[in-house]
C-alpha cells in the first residue's frame, strides 16, 4: 500500500521534518489515489477526469508519474511499469 508511516514516526519531529512528512504523505495519497482511479474507472481517464472535475492531462500526468503505462492487454488498459 505504498509508504505507510506509524504515528510515532509522523509526530516525532526529530525523525522527519514537517515538509518531509507532508511530502511523504502526499506521495502516498497520490499513489493510492491513482490506483483507485484506474480500477474504479476501468482505465477510462476521460470519465475519471470529468467526474473528479480535473483536467484529463493532469490526471494522465499523475498516472504516468506514479509509474503506470498503457497496456491494452490488461483489464484497465494500464499496468505498473517494471522499469525504474
Amino acid at each position: 500500500m505504498g509508504t505507510t508511516f506509524k504515528l510515532e514516526v509522523l509526530f516525532n519531529p526529530t525523525l522527519l521534518s514537517y515538509l518531509a512528512m507532508k511530502r511523504a504523505l502526499l506521495m502516498d495519497f497520490e499513489e493510492e489515489f491513482v490506483k483507485e482511479v484506474i480500477v474504479r474507472y476501468k482505465g477510462n481517464v476521460s470519465a475519471a477526469a470529468k467526474d473528479l472535475k480535473t483536467d484529463r492531462k493532469n490526471l494522465y500526468d499523475m498516472i504516468r508519474k506514479n509509474g503506470y503505462m498503457r497496456d491494452s492487454s490488461t483489464v484497465t488498459g494500464w499496468r505498473l511499469s517494471t522499469s525504474s
